[in-house]
């Protein structure tokens, strides 16, 4: 049961990181003046959701696999 509930979190970590991504990747296409520091810092919190989901996959499910 817990191997599930930590596949349930990094998915859910991970389609987090994706829109992060997907945010920060429109903020600079549509503000020319913004430049790519939206990019970076959404990047960053994107990358931070995604690891958080995967150490919590780790230790709920007790493997590395994904």
């Amino acid at each position: 049961m817990t191997a599930r509930l930590g596949n349930v979190i990094y998915w859910a970590c991970s389609g987090l990181a994706v829109l992060l991504l997907v945010l920060g990747l429109m903020i600079p296409l549509f503000d020319i003046g913004a430049g790519i520091s939206p990019f970076l810092g959404f990047g960053f919190f994107a990358l931070l959701a995604w690891l958080v989901g995967r150490a919590l996959h780790y230790v709920l499910g007790g493997d590395a696999t994904a």
